[in-house]
């Protein structure tokens, strides 16, 4: 038996918010890469092998001084054998600056190149194959962010009947949620509730802990029914956002799956 360990962590698009000049925040940005740099190195510290961490808001094509960030970001990495998976960004039409990835040691951990998204374009999802598992890295948009819409999870839920992992920023608040009409529900929310009613289960689903600074929780891990007892351990990491090791507003989640 082996281990996969899969952790999720939103990057807050490098710790500077939209509207911020490129010039006024270039050297904030180089400065975040190094410390995120430093977390990879620590999340794959022990099991390097066994291990897959999926970014999501990568700062990445907004300007050329923050594309060249990011490329030595990659380089360096490169360098200290990972490998990272990411959609061709060359052919995104996404209208925003920032894009989901993957970075690993495991050789067998690939792109899945018959995803039924590969014909989106766009740049905020990332789908992995391992052995005969399904993970996909999804940052979910929201209506009034740059009228993006949602990856239609429930096609993706039709699709890939067994042995999928869904993790990443959902932006569903589940504490909004328990008080809202079914009409007002976001398309993300019904989204949620479909899945959680047809045996995908929510990892976390007990935790009142926020994952995100605002006190709510919007990052998930949801596994297909089959896959719940190779759970040996779920993790999260508050220290992201709130113990000076990054400078993202969010929390990682990560769960270790044993392998047969």
């Amino acid at each position: 038996m082996e281990q996969l360990i899969i952790g999720t962590l939103n990057v807050n698009q490098l710790g500077v918010p939209s509207g911020v000049t490129v010039e006024n925040a270039s050297n904030e940005i180089y400065k975040n890469l190094e410390l995120l740099l430093a977390y990879v190195r620590e999340f794959f510290f022990c099991y390097s092998n066994q291990k897959v961490l999926i970014l999501h808001e990568m700062k990445y094509k907004s300007s050329s001084r923050i594309t060249g960030g990011y490329k030595e970001f990659e380089r360096v990495l490169n360098n200290e054998g990972y490998k990272i998976l990411k959609n061709n960004v060359s052919s995104i039409q996404d209208t925003v600056s920032f894009i989901t990835l993957a970075i690993t040691k495991n050789k067998d951990v690939k792109l899945n190149s018959h995803s039924i998204f590969t014909h989106n374009k766009i740049a905020r999802y990332v789908e992995l194959k391992y052995k005969d598992y399904t993970l996909l890295g999804v940052h979910q948009s929201i209506d009034s962010e740059q009228k993006q819409k949602p990856l239609n999870l429930d096609v993706f839920r039709k699709t890939c009947k067994n042995k999928f992992v869904i993790l990443g920023d959902l932006n569903v608040n589940l504490y909004k949620m328990g008080i809202k009409k079914k009409e007002d529900l976001s398309e993300n929310e019904v989204q949620y509730y479909k899945l959680v009613n047809d045996n995908v289960i929510d990892v976390f689903g007990n935790s009142i802990i926020p994952t995100f600074a605002g006190g709510s929780r919007i990052d998930y891990i949801l596994v297909s029914s089959d896959i719940v007892s190779a759970i040996s351990e779920q993790r999260q990491d508050n220290s992201t956002r709130i113990g000076g090791k990054l400078f993202t507003d969010h929390s990682l989640l990560s769960i270790t799956l044993n392998i047969e």
